[in-house]
């Protein structure tokens, strides 16, 4: 099998996207869950509609999904398994700065943080 790099002219989707209440008033808590990339992100749309629209009784979450494949440093390392061009660490840093200029990680909202596969590596750093 043979992996290309993404090409050029591939639309560029941002880092993180929220789904969930339009306002974090609305939203009592926050999930942060680090997609590993090389992969569509579609697959989150029915994680998404369950926590964003919940059940009666229930308190309405805001997911923000991470995407690493927006990460050019990593998606180029990962798709040619050539050496890595940046650590977990700085994919963690890099994160979190997404994160917070996107208006996640509210003091005042609890949230949860999840990852699968090196998702969850940089989740772990990023909880470090």
């Amino acid at each position: 099998m043979v992996v290309r790099p993404p090409r050029a002219d591939r639309r560029v989707r941002p880092l993180v996207r929220r789904y969930g209440p339009e306002t974090d008033a609305d939203a009592t808590r926050d999930v942060v869950m680090l997609h590993p990339g090389a992969m569509p992100v579609a697959g989150y749309r029915t994680l998404a509609d369950r926590l964003t629209r919940p059940r009666d009784g229930e308190s309405p979450v805001a997911l923000w999904l991470v995407d690493l494949d927006q990460v050019p440093e990593y998606t180029a390392s990962a798709l040619s398994g050539g050496t890595p061009r940046t650590s977990s660490r700085q994919m963690a840093a890099a994160v979190e700065e997404g994160l917070r200029a996107a208006g996640a990680l509210a003091p005042a909202t609890p949230w949860a943080l999840s990852g699968w596969s090196f998702g969850g590596v940089v989740a772990h750093e990023l909880s470090s």
